[in-house]
């Protein structure tokens, strides 16, 4: 008789289930040991082995669960009734399967579901948690933004064991409008000497940037607002629009082996015409000019109470224009490929203007700027 792959596969994940499940009541893992044998009571009611290691298990589980509560009830761990909803629940959760495992009813008849003991514990862990954050909020200045961010998370935590409590939820907005980080953008200062030159493009690319991507619950980025936590400054120190650089050079082509005519032979009485080949020349003047740009942006990131400096970073940006030009005379079978591209016109073209040099050139500026803010203020948040 053949035995298919799968037949073999399935026969081998079955054994494997049974035998993780008493390996882990050998290592006193008792919920792991009741949740893997319930796991393969419901795909066959009649596995002998999760039977007899859920019967094992359960009630040890139970006695576990029964002795870790005794123990840390007296404690005074500050959050042990986090750790009693933590167990109660895992009760529970054996609980709730053992209510879908008929063949596990058949055994144990009564199994334990810590009602009023799990709601005692969620209660008290929202009562511990919404004290520590009143506490801090009560204790502490308005402007220890730590603090409030400590007290937001104590918050939080009170809302999810007890989301009622008390007035819970008013307590997180307060301790979120404390915790808020609000950023200056101050206005972005133009190169020396370049009052041509509209910067305005940039900073408002800087505060969509900022507003889209790097804005979060607890930063907010504010242009023109001095009455802020920190101040983002930016300047442009350096700036160079038309560095221009000119070159011509004249060169001689010559190709060999290019049909340059016919000719007729005779060929066993009859007239053939041949191609001749021969040498083809031609001259090319080649003009290139290149213009150059170059700004160099500085960063600071200030913190206002202190009048520290947090971060100081400069961004370099570059751009290069060129521009080919050229004419040729002789045979134009002589020209490189490199040669018709640079002579496809013959006049030299104007120069772009500088703001459209200086648009180009603060790309790669903005780039690594926006990846350095961004990675600078995740540490902000909590």
């Amino acid at each position: 008789m053949k035995v298919s792959h799968f037949t073999v596969l399935v026969i081998a994940l079955i054994a494997y289930g049974c035998s993780s499940g008493k390996a882990a009541l050998t290592r006193g893992d008792y919920y792991e040991a009741v949740n893997s044998s319930l796991e393969r009571l419901q795909q066959n009611p009649n596995n002998t082995k999760a039977l007899e290691t859920f019967q094992e298990a359960y009630p040890r589980f139970l006695t576990y669960l029964n002795n870790k509560v005794n123990n840390i009830t007296p404690s005074s761990e500050i959050f042990k009734w986090e750790t009693l909803h933590d167990l109660y629940m895992s009760g529970n959760k054996l609980y709730n399967k053992i209510q879908k495992t008929p063949a596990a009813l058949d055994l144990v008849s009564n199994p334990v579901y810590y009602s009023s003991e799990l709601e005692k514990a969620k209660i008290k862990s929202a009562e511990v948690r919404y004290q520590l954050g009143s506490d801090l909020l009560s204790k502490t200045s308005k402007k220890d933004r730590q603090a409030a961010l400590e007290a937001y998370k104590h918050f939080e935590r009170a809302e999810f064991f007890y989301p009622q409590f008390r007035d819970v939820e008013a307590k997180k907005l307060e301790a979120l409008e404390r915790s808020i980080l609000i950023i200056n953008i101050a206005p972005l200062v133009p190169p020396v000497g370049s009052l041509e030159l509209d910067v305005i493009f940039f900073y408002n690319q800087v505060v969509e940037y900022l507003k889209d991507e790097v804005e979060s619950e607890f930063i907010k980025f504010e242009p023109n607002y001095p009455d802020a936590d920190h101040t983002l400054s930016l300047r442009f120190e350096e700036m160079v629009i038309g560095a221009t650089n000119f070159s011509q050079k004249e060169v001689e082509r010559i190709r060999d082996s290019v049909i340059v005519g016919t000719v007729e032979v005779q060929e066993e009485g009859n007239t053939v015409e041949k191609e001749v080949f021969g040498k083809v020349k031609a001259t090319v003047k080649r003009f290139e000019k290149s213009v150059f740009s170059e700004a160099v942006l500085e960063v600071l990131v200030i913190d206002n109470y202190s009048s520290t400096t947090l971060s100081q970073k400069r961004f370099p940006g570059s751009f290069m224009w060129v521009d080919y030009w050229g004419y040729f005379s002789g045979d134009e079978r002589a020209l490189t490929e490199e040669d018709k591209k640079r002579i496809m016109k013959d006049y030299e073209l104007p120069n772009p203007k500088s703001q459209d040099f200086f648009i180009e050139a603060t790309k790669p500026i903005f780039y690594d700027f926006s990846y350095f803010i961004r990675s600078f203020f995740r540490d902000f948040n909590p």
